[in-house]
């Protein structure tokens, strides 16, 4: 070798080597090996450029890698790049523009250089974040043949599932009750996302009805023995656009968007259906970025849209990390012994596969008989799509009630003032529940304005309820059920 190419090479090995190590910094060199076709990897990264080696890939298939940040609040800025300019050129053509955090790629060879940017505040820390990968074609059709196969060995108690059902079908034959007729059905999702279950009772605690899911229904019934992400749990792993609604619900990008909605008249002045939420997401990933959501989202002609699926008593939508084994346990139930619910009762292990779900709900809503009022039901995988969430519908549940006769009255309510010594008269309310649902106690001043007012879920049977006011004098107290049945009171305290 010449001098002059010798200071040639000398100048390229300089520039490469300032180029690369003001990237990667002092930052340790990862290496993570894909497993299977769906993986998420935690690492604890610092804020800047960091290089990860992702390995185990099959050249010639198409991945898609993401970086989730572990923290709910959205901390970090977190950007994806390729190292090589032949896989970023590959990225290109396949990226969403208003997700620089994900990638899609097609493997050139088993191990791929990915640059990890972490932007964040705190320059001094190590921060945990995830990485989600997962092979967009390499899991066949015979997967689910031999999951099928295998769930038809099992014995006919636990939950079994039909997909491929028209929406049409699932609303008007399974679903739709009395007194409330349904036009206009459509649906979002893979064919296998819907359709119906039967022998629900052991584990979901509702007998059959129709399934939405993030996922292939194939998957839903048990054994519960899968212990990582795996063709087994997760959802369909598709990059769908944005469902504005549940974009209300959860901050995050949305994977897997599932929808039925339709619109209906009722007969009477309330409508009434049972579901229950849940997902494979529990309880790992509870409070993570992983918060997989589900939204009912009922209006009329120019009105609002109000979303029906809350915790009870609450404003609060129902999604993972706002009903998990921490937060609203009282609604939650577990059916996995992974860390960190290691030491929970498990419900139903051999009957269904995932890992936990809601208590039965019932959802109400006032209406007028004879308007036209449209419903959407809509589920979402948040963050990525590599685990799947489902919704349970009640057969035969949504109906139109037409008289105070049907469940869901008070009855034989009583109240009693209690003079307290602090300045402050305190009502007692006793009263009966015919059914069980959330009550509202409003309490009104002789003007008619609303001086204190709350809601509480109670079961059927006699209840009482202590209410606390500024002052004493005379009050008129309401009491009411979802379906607007009630009474009011005239009280001097």
């Amino acid at each position: 070798m010449n001098s002059t190419n010798l200071k040639h090479s000398l100048l390229f090995f300089i520039i490469f080597f300032f180029k690369y190590t003001s990237i990667y910094s002092q930052y340790d060199y990862r290496t993570l090996t894909l497993k299977s076709n769906e993986q998420r990897d935690i690492l604890m990264l610092p804020s800047g450029m960091n290089l990860v080696t992702l390995c185990g890939l099959i050249p010639g298939k198409m991945y898609r890698i993401i970086g989730v940040d572990s923290n709910t609040n959205n901390t970090s800025i977190i950007n994806l790049y390729m190292a090589a300019e032949i896989n970023m050129g590959n990225a290109s053509k396949y990226l969403r523009t208003d997700m620089p955090q994900m990638r899609e790629f097609v493997a050139q060879e088993s191990c791929i250089d990915i640059i990890y940017e972490l932007n964040n505040l705190d320059k001094n820390s190590l921060f945990p974040v995830y990485l989600s990968s997962g092979c967009l074609d390499c899991q066949s059709d015979s997967f689910w043949i031999n999951r099928f196969k295998e769930n038809a060995t099992y014995a006919l108690s636990k939950l079994q599932t039909t997909g491929g059902v028209s929406a049409s079908t699932l609303i008007n034959d399974n679903f739709a009750g009395n007194n409330i007729s349904i036009s206009n059905i459509t649906s979002l999702g893979p064919q296998h996302s819907r359709g119906t279950f039967t022998n629900g009772s052991s584990s979901i605690d509702i007998e059959e009805g129709i399934v939405l899911c993030t996922g292939n229904l194939v998957l839903l019934p048990g054994p519960n023995d899968t212990t990582n992400i795996s063709g087994n749990t997760a959802g369909f792993n598709v990059n769908t656009s944005d469902d504005a609604d549940i974009a209300k619900i959860t901050n995050g990008n949305q994977f897997d968007v599932v929808r039925i909605e339709f619109d209906f008249k009722p007969q009477g002045s309330v409508v009434k259906f049972d579901f229950v939420f849940g997902s494979e997401e529990y309880c790992e990933y509870a409070n993570s970025q992983y918060n997989d959501a589900f939204g009912i989202f009922i209006s009329s002609p120019g009105s609002d849209k109000t979303n029906l699926a809350l915790v009870p008593g609450t404003n609060i939508p129902i999604a993972v990390n706002n009903i998990n084994h921490l937060d609203n346990s009282q609604y939650y139930i577990n059916n996995n012994n992974w860390n960190p619910c290691t030491n929970l009762p498990i419900k139903a292990y051999l009957d269904c596969e995932l890992d936990g779900w809601t208590t039965v709900f019932t959802a109400t809503y006032n209406t007028i008989p004879n308007n036209l009022y449209h419903i959407k039901f809509v589920i979402a995988d948040i963050a990525d799509g590599l685990l799947a969430s489902a919704v349970f519908l009640k057969a035969k549940s949504f109906n139109s009630l037409t008289s105070i006769n049907e469940k869901n009255r008070i009855s034989n309510i009583s109240l009693i003032g209690i003079p307290n010594p602090t300045m402050t008269s305190q009502t007692t309310l006793q009263f009966n529940l015919d059914y069980d649902c959330d009550v509202r106690f409003r309490i009104y001043n002789t003007q008619g304005k609303i001086v204190s007012e709350c809601s509480q879920f109670y079961s059927t049977g006699k209840h009482e309820k202590n209410i606390y006011l500024e002052s004493s004098g005379v009050y008129i107290v309401e009491v009411l059920t979802p379906y607007g049945y009630g009474t009011k009171k005239l009280i001097k305290i």
